[in-house]
């Protein structure tokens, strides 16, 4: 793997390297590029899974543990919470309630915005 890149306006994962070992779709040393998109299943396979790997995959696997800030943007009747990285945002809750509309002598839309 030489090159890896993530695109979070289409949730694509783009892998680029050169092909170590021959195969029916691409040439021994010809440059290839996968694309790994989201709730898309791939599988990974490694010959031994040690401890460091395992934990790598589930770090990058947890927004959590790698966001920088966190923010709720709010309008009216509407919040979302987001976690916020360096190359992508998450949203992570998204709360809704409902406003009454605002009318003359309605205190309802008042204590619905409180």
């Amino acid at each position: 793997v030489e090159q890896v890149n993530f695109d979070p306006a289409l949730c694509v994962l783009r892998i680029k390297g050169k092909n170590i070992m021959e195969s029916q779709h691409v040439r021994l040393g010809a440059y290839h590029t996968l694309d790994l998109e989201m709730n898309r299943d791939f599988t990974l396979t490694k010959n031994c899974w040690d401890v460091m790997s395992l934990e790598r995959i589930e770090m990058a696997c947890d927004i959590t543990k790698q966001a920088e800030l966190a923010a709720v943007v709010m309008q009216v009747g509407l919040a979302h919470l987001c976690l916020i990285k360096g190359d992508m945002t998450v949203i992570r809750a998204k709360i809704e309630t409902s406003v009454p509309k605002k009318r003359p002598g309605n205190s309802a839309h008042a204590k619905g915005t409180e």
